[in-house]
């Protein structure tokens, strides 16, 4: 073999080489995100996830004309997930890039209706309190949830129950009651 044909040999692998990493890095996703209108929605948030492998891709904000570009994928199937303010999320799942060009994925979005688009009730702020068995019980402590400003239970605010009446607090069943001074 000569060496004219060697190095001819290595410029034509060397060649195919560097179109293979180019070709990958040019995968691309892209689209636009409308509102219910049909207006372009501006910094709307759009999640890329590789579902082949589960690899989260990035989060990105769309463009003053509602545009997103993912750039530089690799070759594999996506779930795009689109969401803005408002507006309920959406999400496409099986997108597969190709080497032919950019793979175009636009969203509408819906306006947001039901209890999820009302302002979430402010959750009342609690604590866990350890109570420890009673003396001569087989049972172990147990931790009650308690609301925050509540003071701290104390021997004023307790009073003797029967077993009953604390399987009933326990259980939930109301039976807290019953039987406040008995054995």
């Amino acid at each position: 073999m000569s060496t004219t044909s060697r190095t001819l040999g290595s410029v034509l692998f060397s060649l195919v080489l560097l179109s293979g990493s180019a070709w990958a890095a040019s995968l691309t996703i892209q689209g636009d995100v409308k509102g219910p209108d049909g207006k372009p929605v501006p910094s709307a948030e759009v999640r890329i996830q590789r579902t082949d492998n589960k690899i989260f891709g990035g989060t990105l904000k769309t463009d003053a004309q509602g545009r997103f570009v993912f750039k530089n994928l690799a070759m594999g199937t996506y779930m795009l997930r689109a969401s803005a303010n408002g507006m309920a999320a959406t999400s496409v799942d099986n997108v597969l890039t190709r080497a032919e060009g950019a793979v175009r994925v636009n969203f509408n979005l819906k306006k947001q209706t039901g209890a999820a688009s009302a302002m979430p009730s402010k959750k009342k702020a609690t604590h866990m309190v350890f109570v420890p068995a009673e003396t001569g019980s087989n049972m172990g402590g147990r931790w009650v949830e308690v609301p925050d400003g509540d003071s701290t239970v104390n021997a004023s605010r307790t009073s003797k129950a029967s077993g009953a009446a604390i399987r009933g607090m326990t259980n939930g069943s109301g039976a807290s009651n019953q039987n406040p001074g008995g054995n």
